[in-house]
């Protein structure tokens, strides 16, 4: 035997080409089993698209269903009707947005505190009287810390008006920041000469407390600290960061909208 005639003897049965034709005759019923089993589901599953439009033959020979319908166990077989079949929830507030909203507060109470202060002595007066004992140029001053009060409720209030919101002295913390800390400088000095004139007045009544000027001084202070405060933040860089979080609350408030709104009409 030559060593061509021994490897052709050490080599399995199944292997050799006699037995070729044995294999695929014991073999075939196998494959044409599977083969009948395959077209068997692809009818099948054509038969079930023909029926149903709304499905659709995945990559992976799989149903999927777009319309969100629940599947043999009663669970959503999408991720579309997973979201749909639970109420879209608020968007939740960021902390930090909740501080400059809280700070934008402060301003606006301790600006129409600085108004009153201003607008409030001027009531208890006749029209003729108030020149002759405030004097021209006290009253002036208080037109203007007036005037500056209500423009800065405006700009703390986010009112849409286009002269405002384009004005960089207006919108940039540090500037913002220096006028509020201008005006209460002014007004702290306004209430200390209104604190002294009224007890120079009053000397007669030991007893006698000038609320008015207090409250005008209290208020002058906080609004000289927010002004602070105000530049502060620009020197951070924290309007940039503002503005970031209240465009990302708007858009999450504005995708909430859209959701709820889908949901309503899903289950009306």
């Amino acid at each position: 035997m030559t060593g061509k005639d021994q490897e052709n003897a050490d080599e399995p049965a199944w292997l050799k080409s006699e037995n070729d034709a044995k294999i695929r005759m014991e073999t075939a019923p196998l494959i044409d089993l599977e083969d009948s089993e395959h077209d068997k589901m692809e009818n099948a599953s054509r038969e079930v698209i023909k029926e149903n439009p709304s499905q659709q033959q995945s990559t992976y020979g799989a149903l999927s269903q777009d319309t969100g319908k629940d599947d043999d166990d009663g669970k959503p077989d999408s991720l579309a009707s997973k979201a749909l079949a639970t109420k879209p929830h608020i968007p939740r507030q960021n902390a930090c947005l909740w501080l400059f909203h809280f700070l934008e507060g402060v301003t606006v109470i301790a600006a129409l505190c600085l108004l009153a202060t201003q607008v409030i002595p001027l009531c208890y007066l006749p029209a003729s009287e108030i020149p002759a004992k405030i004097g021209i140029l006290s009253l002036a001053l208080k037109i203007y810390i007036s005037a500056f009060c209500v423009l800065f409720c405006l700009v703390e209030a986010g009112w849409p008006i286009p002269w405002i919101r384009s004005s960089p002295l207006l919108q940039v913390y540090i500037s913002r920041g220096f006028l509020y800390s201008f005006l209460g400088l002014i007004c702290v000095e306004e209430s200390t000469s209104e604190r002294i004139k009224d007890i120079v007045h009053k000397t007669a009544d030991e007893l006698h407390v000038s609320w008015a000027a207090i409250f005008m001084q209290i208020s002058s202070w906080c609004f000289l600290a927010t002004g602070m405060l105000y530049m502060l933040l620009g020197l951070c860089c924290m309007k940039r960061v503002r503005d970031r979080l209240q465009q990302k609350e708007k858009d999450d408030w504005q995708e909430y909208r859209k959701a709820i709104k889908e949901w309503n009409d899903l289950h009306t």
